[in-house]
């Protein structure tokens, strides 16, 4: 008898233990479920005001019916159709949808998931520029309340304008600050590119660079920087057409008014290849190119390149749209100032 009193002691003691945990399970859900529909409400609040602010405002947003989900650790905002309207200028873009998401223990990482396509209008006179993707996604991660990292990711994309089209199989750009917060490293690579014009379309290239810009990125980000110029002290250019590879690396610096001067150094490496991806570009393109390519190529000096392989060399020097290398002019960067 003491011992089926004995052994029933702990099995109520569990069965206390097992209730309390029940107890506090619900209590934190109930919590938590209180919390995020609060936190819900508070986002949707912030979402109207900012679409109410700019209603009248030289911008108008767009965000057709709003959606907030992701219980219970997310936070995501959408909308079947976004979009901005910028009327001193004249500027529309829509966007077919998207899903802003954030985690509830990383606010300061948003995701977006873009739906294409997107349409962009500037001026009634002008063509709309249109881009389609198979999957889109960009990310914004804040340090503070200063912008740590912005990326981009784009697959299978296509942007098409009435001049011509522009095709990747997948594209990327990134945007973050230096260390002291003065400048900003930028990156953009394009895989598996292709340029179109009416029935004519180039063999496949790919497009990796970085390059240093003279402003913090809320300076880039407001358009400040077009009031004095912009400043890339270091660029760095990489083509890939077919066996060809042409870097380029050298620093710019483009005035407000667009005015182009600064100096690089161009490494070609196989120069018939390069020639033979420049038949396969579209007329128009190649019209406009090949002075200037065929100057690079006649004033390169040969040399040997880090791995042995025969390359070319061409310092060139840009003053004020006018390109040139020693005494020579092979081209022009729009019309000459």
């Amino acid at each position: 008898m003491q011992s089926d009193q004995t052994r029933s002691k702990p099995r109520s003691s569990m069965r206390r233990y097992a209730i309390f945990v029940l107890v506090i399970t619900f209590v934190l859900c109930a919590a938590w479920t209180a919390l995020w529909t609060y936190g819900r409400s508070i986002v949707a609040e912030r979402v109207d005001q900012v679409l109410q602010a700019n209603a009248d405002g030289p911008a108008t947003l767009l965000c057709a019916d709003l959606g907030i989900s992701g219980f219970p650790f997310r936070m995501s905002l959408s909308c079947s159709k976004a979009g901005i309207t910028e009327s001193r200028r004249n500027i529309s873009a829509t966007l077919a949808g998207v899903e802003v998401t954030a985690l509830v223990y990383q606010p300061r990482h948003v995701i977006a998931e873009l739906a294409s396509p997107l349409q962009i209008t500037w001026n009634d006179d002008a063509s709309p520029l249109s881009a389609n993707w198979s999957r889109g996604r960009s990310s914004v991660q804040l340090s503070g309340e200063d912008l740590a990292r912005l990326s981009a990711e784009f697959d299978d994309l296509s942007v098409a304008t009435a001049l011509g089209a522009l095709n990747a199989g997948q594209l990327e750009f990134h945007a973050r600050p230096t260390e002291d917060g003065r400048q900003t490293d930028l990156a953009l690579s394009a895989d598996l590119a292709t340029l179109a014009i009416q029935a004519e379309t180039s063999a496949p290239f790919s497009l990796d660079s970085t390059f240093r810009v003279d402003a913090p990125p809320q300076v880039l980000m407001a358009g400040n920087s077009g009031d004095s110029g912009i400043s890339v002290p270091d660029l760095n250019v990489l083509l890939t057409a077919g066996e060809s590879r042409i870097t380029t690396r050298g620093a710019l610096t483009v005035s407000a008014s667009g005015t182009v001067d600064g100096e690089v150094t161009i490494v070609t490496q196989d120069i018939p290849a390069l020639a033979a991806f420049m038949q396969s570009l579209p007329s128009p393109v190649r019209g406009r190119l090949q002075a200037a390519v065929g100057g690079v190529i006649a004033l390169s000096t040969p040399g040997t390149g880090e791995t042995g392989q025969p390359v070319s060399t061409l310092v060139v020097t840009i003053r004020e749209n006018v390109i040139t290398a020693g005494n020579r002019q092979i081209g022009v960067i729009g019309p000459p100032s």
